[in-house]
């Protein structure tokens, strides 16, 4: 519910009555399902909802509200995305945003009083996202992101009342948020990060897993395959990378070409150069793999200073309206990432990924406007990895370096995957799961560290990239397996990405009708 000026707040009131309404909606909708047939565009509207009511049902009890701390997804993010994005272009928006900024107070205030309850309660952030929220406070506290609709408005009332909004109420507001986090909340924050610490741990980490994936796993069958997955992209690399670094082990082989300085951007400005370059080298081959080719422009920029600490290596944002879609760059390492990680980042956030799928189901997809922002993250991110995987087809991977680059980011993947699932339900410590990065992907120290405080922020998360490549994989090569020469990729495709990202059953059942269709056709 948005409550207080539009921000994203829920009191214990609003959470009730939601939970109420979503009990009633989730068996309403539980009574149609059998009525409506695969593939229609009501069977794709129904599935949407009752996976997402049935994800927030299931959510309930990690109590998220009461140890909300998270550098990836927190709420001051989007104070800082706002003071720099919102419309103050006409009188009226002008107003609005006044509205809404001085109402961030209170909410402010509300959200440090659902922290001190959680303390009461047995729920704390982890010490780690602790600090890094404090790290991102002090940036937007320090920085001048708050006063950027100041300056953007051309308005001399409007500066004048915007600054003494910010100065005389949020700024104010943030700088207590932040003295409670650094001098009070970081002594009792949870020293063990995983999830399981939590009441009813284990049972709110299947639940954020349900949420990313549509999925009900248990921890054993997340880990299921995992480690032949890293063998078999370690077979893989070997050879390649006694080629370039002779002489060394696989493990001393992967750091090396993870800290190799030839391989490395030279400038923030050329990590974004060569990832556009990716683009426009994949972009006019994509008609070899799809019937449509929906032409939605993509802009690739680099990250603010505050987003930097998110723990990511970029983003990737739907468009909206006529804006363009936004591939979002962190920079903050160019001089340390390798141009190869610029290329598959490039290709999984770009094209044939995140971009080109949206704009692909956007342009095709029957579902009702209502449920078109509703996603899957697992199909989304599993397409994407399989997105990377074209690509190989595509000829981006040309070199040895490229290749490896590419099995690299594979590995990577997985072992995020294995070290996501160990965390959380307390079988490795965060430095163990450190030390998994480290040893397992060649990760450098200070990256691993980055990417497993990402891992303690947002549960679950990192499982889906995986489990719904390995969906999406697994679809294709049954098809493969039943149609024989009958099979056609770029049909595949079509019917595969034009209804959205819906839930890996949905796809699945959807999948299955199509092969039976082809198969009948050409008996």
């Amino acid at each position: 519910m948005l409550a207080r000026g539009g921000w994203d707040y829920e009191t214990e009131d609003d959470r009730a009555e939601r939970r109420r309404r979503e009990d009633d909606w989730l068996e309403g909708l539980r009574a149609l399902e059998a009525m409506l047939p695969i593939g229609g565009a009501d069977w794709a509207t129904h599935g949407m909802l009752r996976q997402e009511i049935e994800a927030a049902v299931r959510l309930r009890v990690n109590r998220t509200e009461l140890w909300d701390v998270n550098q990836m997804t927190g709420w001051h993010l989007v104070v800082a995305h706002l003071a720099n994005t919102i419309p103050v272009d006409t009188p009226e928006r002008r107003e609005q945003a006044l509205w809404r900024f001085r109402e961030l107070p209170g909410v402010i205030r509300a959200r440090l009083d659902d922290l001190r309850h959680g303390v009461s309660r047995g729920y704390t952030a982890a010490q780690q996202a602790v600090h890094r929220v404090s790290e991102q406070l002090g940036s937007l506290l320090s920085g001048g992101v708050l006063e950027s609709a100041a300056a953007r408005a051309s308005d001399a009332a409007f500066a004048s009342a915007w600054r003494e909004v910010i100065e005389k109420e949020v700024r104010p507001a943030l700088a207590a948020y932040r003295e409670y986090l650094v001098r009070d909340y970081a002594r009792v924050a949870r020293d063990t990060p995983g999830l399981f610490a939590l009441p009813n741990g284990l049972e709110a980490y299947r639940a954020e897993v349900f949420r990313f994936t549509s999925l009900d796993l248990t921890p054993e069958q997340m880990l299921e395959g995992a480690d032949e997955e890293m063998e078999a992209t370690d077979a893989r690399l070997r050879p390649i990378l006694a080629r370039l670094y002779a002489g060394t082990t696989l493990e001393e082989g992967k750091q090396a070409m993870r800290g190799d300085p030839r391989l490395t951007h030279r400038s923030r400005p050329e990590m974004i150069e060569h990832a556009r370059s990716v683009m426009e080298y994949i972009r006019p081959q994509l008609p070899r793999f799809f019937l449509h080719t929906p032409d939605v422009p993509l802009v690739i920029e680099p990250m603010t200073p505050v987003e930097e600490g998110i723990g990511a290596s970029g983003y990737y944002q739907s468009p909206e309206g006529e804006a363009p879609g936004r591939y979002v760059l962190n920079t903050a390492h160019a001089l340390l990432i390798g141009r190869w990680e610029t290329t598959c980042s490039a290709v999984h956030e770009g094209f044939p990924g995140h971009h080109f799928e949206r704009a692909y189901g956007d342009a095709r997809s029957t579902r009702h406007p209502a449920t078109k922002e509703l996603q899957t993250q697992a199909f989304r991110e599993g397409w994407a990895f399989y997105g990377e995987s074209l690509a190989s087809d595509m000829d981006v991977y040309d070199t040895d370096v490229a290749r490896a680059g590419y099995y690299m980011h594979f590995l990577e993947v997985w072992v995020g995957l294995v070290a996501d699932v160990l965390l959380h339900t307390g079988r490795v410590t965060r430095d163990q799961a450190i030390e998994i990065l480290i040893k397992r992907a060649g990760r450098l120290q200070h990256i691993s560290e980055s990417r497993v405080d990402r891992y303690i922020a947002a549960p679950g998360q990192v499982t889906c990239y995986m489990i719904g490549y390995r969906a999406v994989r697994q679809l294709r090569r049954d098809a493969e397996q039943v149609l024989g020469s009958c099979f056609d990729a770029r049909s595949f495709h079509d019917v595969l990405l034009r209804d959205g990202p819906i839930t890996l059953p949905m796809q699945r059942a959807k999948i299955n009708r199509w092969v039976e269709d082809v198969r009948h056709a050409n008996l």
